[in-house]
C-alpha cells in the first residue's frame, strides 16, 4: 500500500493572490508618495510667491500698474550676492492690476482711495514652473 505524501508548498493560485494583494498595496503607498511629494511642491512655490509679494507690496513702482518684468528689478536698490541675482534674472512676474469698484468712496480735500485686485503670475524660466495668485492693493493718493 502506497501513502499518499502530503506537499508543505503553496499552490500557484495562492502565490498569485498574494502578489495581487501586494501589487495593490505597493501602488497605494506610491500613489500616496506621489500625492505628498506634489503637496510638498506647491506649498514651496506659495512659500516663493508670498515672498515675491513682500517684495512687491514694499516697492512702489510695481504692483498699482499692470507690467511684466524680472524679479531682479525688485532688488535693483539692494546689495545682493551675484548668485542671487542671476537667479533672480530667470524669474518672470506679471502683474495685472484690476480697479475694483469702491462701494464708499472716500474722498475728502486731497485724499483719495483706490482699491484694486492684482493677479500675480510668476514663471521660472529656468524649471519651467508657473504659478498664479492675487492680492488686494490699496492706495491712498493725497
Amino acid at each position: 500500500m502506497r501513502k499518499k505524501t502530503q506537499r508543505g508548498g503553496f499552490t500557484l493560485l495562492e502565490v498569485m493572490i498574494a502578489v495581487m494583494i501586494l501589487s495593490v498595496v505597493i501602488m497605494a503607498l506610491l500613489q500616496m508618495y506621489a500625492n505628498g511629494a506634489h503637496i510638498f511642491k506647491t506649498l514651496g512655490a506659495k512659500r516663493e510667491i508670498n515672498q515675491y509679494i513682500s517684495l512687491l507690496s514694499a516697492n512702489k513702482k510695481y504692483g498699482l500698474e499692470s507690467d511684466s518684468f524680472y524679479l531682479d528689478a525688485l532688488v535693483d536698490d539692494f546689495e545682493i550676492s551675484n548668485n542671487l541675482r542671476a537667479e533672480l534674472k530667470n524669474i518672470k512676474m506679471e502683474v495685472v492690476f484690476e480697479k475694483t469698484k469702491n462701494r464708499r468712496t472716500v474722498q475728502e480735500e486731497k485724499t483719495n482711495l483706490d482699491t484694486g485686485r492684482v493677479i500675480l503670475k510668476v514663471e521660472n524660466l529656468q524649471n519651467r514652473d508657473a504659478f498664479k495668485t492675487s492680492f488686494l492693493r490699496l492706495r491712498i493718493n493725497e
